[in-house]
């Protein structure tokens, strides 16, 4: 049995070293329990790290197959003669992914509409905001 595997397991009599590759830790001194314990703790370290690069894969081919399916709809498009602009925004844990792409002027410079991000669009702020001054304005400059 590699030594590695002897660490993690608890019905074998601790030693004087715990490998925890690539590290070694001296338990001189530990309690069996300590040891124990220490074990458990690396072994639930190895399944959050197994688990998190299950996901990153996943995310990956997820945004992979995405990406590939946008790139055929182009092709198809631009065989067909017809043009278009699809625009993609993808959040996992990987992070924030923003596509665009197409056969029009507005997928050549490549800016994605904030609507699209999820980001708010200040101008329809700013227009309401505009609105209600000019009938309050109104309003006021009625009344005298």
């Amino acid at each position: 049995m590699p030594e590695q595997e002897k660490a993690l397991d608890p019905n074998i009599a601790p030693s004087k070293t715990l490998i925890l590759n690539p590290n070694v830790i001296d338990v001189e001194g530990l309690s069996e329990s300590q040891i124990a314990e220490l074990k458990f703790k690396r072994a639930n370290m190895c399944m959050e790290f197994e688990r998190k690069i299950a996901d990153t894969k996943l995310s990956i081919e997820g945004l992979s197959g995405t990406l590939n399916t946008l790139n055929s709809s182009v092709e198809k498009n631009i065989q067909d003669g017809s043009s278009s602009t699809i625009e993609h925004f993808h959040e996992d844990s990987l992070g924030k992914t923003q596509v665009i792409m197409g056969t029009t002027e507005r997928a050549a410079r490549g800016k994605i509409s904030n609507s699209i991000t999820g980001e708010s669009d200040n101008m329809v702020k700013i227009a309401i905001i505009i609105a209600i001054a000019i009938v309050l304005a109104a309003l006021f400059l009625g009344k005298s």
